[in-house]
């Protein structure tokens, strides 16, 4: 859909979705409280961030154009994780100030300022499609392009072989923050450890982002992201025998997340 479709649609539909079940959990946790229904709207929740989530890193294409694409990229790296960085920190201080209903009404209101802005993006990709001139006069059917994608995999064992790496670390990575929340929960740990634990990657990959603007990689950078993904599992082995330092745990945390950006 990223590829086919216009991306700001895509993203006003996701910003949409998101909208639509962040008030229906503030009104309902107003009203009354359920939890299946709850569950079910969070679930509606991500659906509408999965919508998103592809287009966010494609739209830079139609926006920057190949040549800056480069440069682009590292900076709309270290945006993305500064406000993962901090987002759970004015999160909590809205959870602290006016509770977890407002804080729902307040992302609500957020996205909807958003779309606003939206427009402006839409109206840059429109002049960058102009002079461009590999818009798509023939589109094939998505499914042919789609079988098309599919063989294109298989056949390159290094696309596939990334892929796959990619796939598995999003997988483990979830369970990996899933579990490191629920050891610091049953452990007791203080809010403030909290915090800096999962602040210590997102930190590590910004200053990924910013090295790797000023290297250049060139006909190795293969290789390099294949050592980088190596990297990333032994600092995360040795996280799980530091599980009780947490001064280690989060340096090697850091680290960890520097290998991942260059992954």
């Amino acid at each position: 859909m990223a590829d086919r479709y216009s991306k700001v649609n895509i993203i006003v539909i996701g910003t949409l979705v998101v909208i639509f079940s962040t008030l229906s959990i503030y009104l309902l946790s107003n009203i009354a409280f359920v939890y299946s229904i709850v569950l079910v709207l969070v679930c509606i929740r991500m659906l509408g961030i999965s919508i998103n989530s592809p287009v966010n890193h494609s739209i830079l294409l139609d926006i920057v154009g190949k040549d800056n694409l480069t440069k682009a990229v590292p900076i709309n790296q270290i945006v993305s994780q500064l406000s993962q960085t901090l987002s759970p920190l004015i999160g909590g201080l809205f959870i602290i100030i006016l509770g977890y209903h407002y804080t729902f009404l307040i992302e609500s209101l957020l996205l909807i300022l958003a779309l606003v802005f939206i427009k402006k993006v839409e109206v840059s990709c429109s002049k960058t499609n102009k002079t461009n001139k590999t818009n798509k006069t023939n589109k094939t059917n998505i499914l042919a392009e789609l079988i098309e994608g599919i063989n294109l995999v298989v056949k390159s064992s290094t696309i596939f072989i990334f892929i796959l790496i990619a796939a598995v670390i999003n997988i483990l990575g979830a369970s990996m923050v899933l579990a490191i929340q629920t050891y610091l929960v049953l452990s007791d740990t203080s809010q403030i450890w909290y915090g800096i634990v999962f602040a210590s990657s997102p930190l590590g990959i910004i200053i990924g982002a910013i090295v790797s603007r000023k290297i250049k990689w060139g006909n190795k950078l293969l290789y390099i992201a294949f050592i980088f993904v190596s990297g990333m599992a032994v600092f995360n082995i040795l996280m799980s025998f530091n599980m009780n330092n947490l001064y280690m745990f989060c340096l090697l945390f850091f680290v960890s997340g520097i290998c991942e950006y260059r992954c």
